[in-house]
């Protein structure tokens, strides 16, 4: 083998092994858009609406509440009996609809909590 295949074989495997690491580190959840979304299998799809759910709900708890874990889930399971949570519907509703909501490319580029909350005022109209 000479010195100079060698030395590609070595380059290419380098920048193959940047790639692959690179490829494994996560990226914010701020910058998850629908390209993201495709790639999601349908159970990462329905825990990540499940997730961002249940955060935007004891988001909105007021601190006096959210200090006591009893009084949170007292508080959440209220809000759910009653439907006054600010993201009532099922998390598999806002999933389906974000399925239909990132099939236009002109949403790609759209961050999935912005998806949530678009599709989230379309089911309110």
């Amino acid at each position: 083998m000479s010195r100079r295949r060698t030395m590609l074989l070595l380059v290419a495997g380098a920048l193959l092994g940047a790639g692959a690491v690179s490829a494994r580190i996560e990226r914010h959840w701020l910058l998850l858009d629908g390209s993201d979304w495709q790639r999601f299998n349908g159970a990462e799809r329905e825990a990540w609406t499940q997730g961002f759910l249940a955060g935007h709900a004891v988001g909105r708890l007021p601190d006096s509440v959210a200090r006591d874990t009893l009084a949170s889930a007292a508080e959440l399971a209220r809000g759910r009996q009653d439907g006054t949570l600010a993201l009532p519907f099922a998390s598999p509703v806002y999933t389906a609809r974000l399925g239909d909501y990132y099939r236009w490319e002109n949403h790609l580029a759209h961050p999935l909590w912005r998806g949530l909350l678009n599709v989230h005022a379309e089911l309110r109209r």
